[in-house]
C-alpha cells in the first residue's frame, strides 16, 4: 500500500490483490486434492460462513524437483523413513543428514552447525510428552481402579474410571498445551465415547468460577 501510495483511510473503495493461500503436503498419497477447503473439511459444510480455498504443493516420488518446496517436502520423507528405522535416535539425525547430503537435500540449512544438536533436542521433547501421555494413561486407569472400589460396585468402577480419563483429558490440554481431540487421541479415548468427553470438557470449563 505504501509502494503504490494507496489511502487505507479512504472512503473510496480500494482494489486489492487476491490473496493466495498453500498446504504443502508432505506425504506420499496419489489420492490427494489438488485444493483443500476449509468449510468443506474442517467445518463438513459447503454453506459455512467462513471459508478459504488453498491450494497443495505437493511432489511426487518419481520426480526430481530441486527447488526449496520439493526439497522440503522429500527431507519429510527422509525423515519419517529414518524414524522407521532407528527410531527417535542419533542414529536416525545420522542417517538423515547423511541421506540428504547424498540426495543433494537442502544443503544450505542442513550443513550449517547444530541442525543435529536441534534435531536431537526435538526428539528428546517429543520423548518427554509421550512420557507424560504414557503416565496420564496409567493414571487414570489406576483411580479408576481406585474410585470403583471405594464404590464397591460396577457402576462405581466404570463411573470411576470415566472421571479419571476426563482428568487427564483436562491435564493434557492445560499442561501440554494440545486441543480436546489431540487429547483424546493421546489417551485412545473410543470414537463412540468422544463426543460425551467433549461435552464434560466443556461443561466442566463453564462451571469454573471466574
Amino acid at each position: 500500500m505504501t509502494n503504490n501510495h494507496l489511502n487505507r483511510y479512504s472512503e473510496t473503495p480500494l482494489t486489492l490483490p487476491s490473496p493466495e493461500f498453500y498446504m504443502i503436503y508432505t506425504g506420499q498419497k496419489e489420492n490427494h486434492p489438488d485444493t483443500i477447503s476449509l468449510g468443506k473439511e474442517i467445518f463438513h459444510n459447503q454453506d459455512s460462513p467462513i471459508d478459504l480455498t488453498a491450494t497443495v504443493l505437493y511432489a511426487k516420488p518419481e520426480e526430481n524437483h530441486q527447488d526449496i518446496i520439493s526439497q522440503y517436502i522429500r527431507f519429510c520423507w527422509i525423515y519419517d523413513e529414518g524414524i522407521h528405522k532407528f527410531g527417535r535416535t542419533t542414529d536416525a539425525i545420522e542417517w538423515i543428514l547423511m541421506k540428504c547430503r547424498k540426495d543433494n537435500i537442502m544443503q544450505g540449512y542442513l550443513s550449517k552447525e547444530g541442525v543435529s544438536q536441534i534435531m536431537l533436542s526435538m526428539f528428546n521433547q517429543e520423548e518427554a510428552l509421550r512420557a507424560y501421555v504414557y503416565e496420564e494413561k496409567l493414571k487414570s486407569e489406576q483411580e479408576g481402579i481406585r474410585k470403583g472400589k471405594i464404590e464397591g460396585k460396577i457402576e462405581g468402577n466404570v463411573e470411576g474410571r470415566k472421571q479419571s480419563l476426563l482428568e487427564s483429558i483436562q491435564s493434557l490440554m492445560k499442561h501440554a498445551g494440545v486441543s480436546i481431540e489431540q487429547a483424546m487421541d493421546w489417551l485412545s479415548v473410543p470414537q463412540n465415547s468422544r463426543q460425551e468427553y467433549a461435552n464434560l470438557v466443556l461443561n466442566s470449563s463453564a462451571n469454573v468460577q471466574p
